[in-house]
């Protein structure tokens, strides 16, 4: 779950620093959340959520699932694409 929090912020290219300046917490916080250090509330993960442009299913899905409901996509789409 974690691991794929960092990956977006890094996608995103967003430092621990400017996230946790964007939804109101300390940069050291926000440092335990994303290493599993601590436990995240509902409210701050909706936050993180909105500031890196994604649904909190999606941010917070696990590493392997997210990989493979992408995949799924990219089946399903080249399955349609050739269905006209």
């Amino acid at each position: 779950m974690l691991t794929n929090l960092k990956k977006v912020r890094m996608q995103k290219k967003f430092s621990q620093k400017r996230i946790s300046e964007m939804i109101g917490i300390s940069e050291s916080y926000y440092c335990q959340l994303e290493t599993g250090v601590r436990r995240m509330s509902l409210p701050i993960a909706r936050k993180i959520a909105v500031v890196l442009g994604q649904s909190m299913d999606d941010l917070f899905m696990s590493v392997n699932f997210a990989d493979c409901r992408e995949d799924r996509s990219a089946m399903n789409d080249r399955g349609n694409s050739g269905a006209r």
